[in-house]
C-alpha cells in the first residue's frame, strides 16, 4: 500500500511539474513573459547563492542576466535572438563551472542540443526551447546545491573550517 501511495505521489508531482512547463510554453507562445522573467531572475539568484561572498561574480551575473534589458526588449517586441543565445550560453557556462568535473561532457551535449534548436532556419521555436532549457537549469542547480551540501557536511570541509578558525 505504501509503495502505491509513493508511486501515486511521484506521478502527481511529475504531472504538476509538467503542467507548469506546458503552461510556460503556452505563455511564451502568447507573448506573456512574466513567468519567464521570474524564472530568469530565480536562476540568477540561485547561481549567486553558490558563491554568497563573491560580489564580483554577482555583478557579472547580474550584468549578463539583465532582467531589465530583457523586459524592455520584450515590451517593445525587439527580441534579439543573439542576446538570448548569449544568455543561454552564459547560464550553461556558469552552471558548468560550479558543477563537478565529471559532468562536463553533459554540459557540452546540452549546449550542442540548445545550439541546434536555436539555429533552425525557420527561426527558433523559443516557446519550446526556453521551458526545456529552464527545466534543465533547475535540475543542474539542484544537483550543484546537493553537492555543495554534501561537501559542507564532509570531514574535509570541517577540517578546513577548523584551520581557518585557528589562523584568525
Amino acid at each position: 500500500m505504501n509503495d502505491d501511495m509513493g508511486d501515486i505521489s511521484q506521478r502527481v508531482g511529475w504531472n504538476m511539474r509538467q503542467a507548469y512547463w506546458d503552461k510556460l510554453e503556452r505563455e511564451i507562445l502568447s507573448n506573456d513573459y512574466d513567468n519567464t522573467l521570474i524564472i530568469l531572475d530565480e536562476i540568477s539568484e540561485r547561481i549567486c547563492m553558490f558563491v554568497p561572498n563573491r560580489h564580483d561574480l554577482h555583478k557579472d551575473i547580474d550584468e549578463a542576466i539583465d532582467i531589465d534589458l530583457i523586459k524592455q526588449m520584450l515590451k517593445h517586441d525587439a527580441v534579439d535572438f543573439t542576446i538570448i543565445y548569449k544568455l543561454i550560453h552564459f547560464i550553461i557556462t556558469q552552471l558548468k563551472q560550479f558543477d563537478c568535473i565529471e559532468d562536463e561532457p553533459y554540459y557540452e551535449i546540452w549546449r550542442e542540443q540548445v545550439e541546434r534548436r536555436l539555429k533552425v532556419e525557420s527561426g527558433p521555436e523559443i516557446h519550446k526551447i526556453l521551458p526545456k532549457f529552464f527545466k534543465e537549469c533547475f535540475y543542474r542547480i539542484e544537483k550543484v546545491d546537493y553537492n555543495i551540501k554534501l561537501f559542507r557536511e564532509s570531514e574535509m570541509y570541517k577540517n578546513m573550517q577548523e584551520r581557518i578558525k585557528h589562523r584568525h
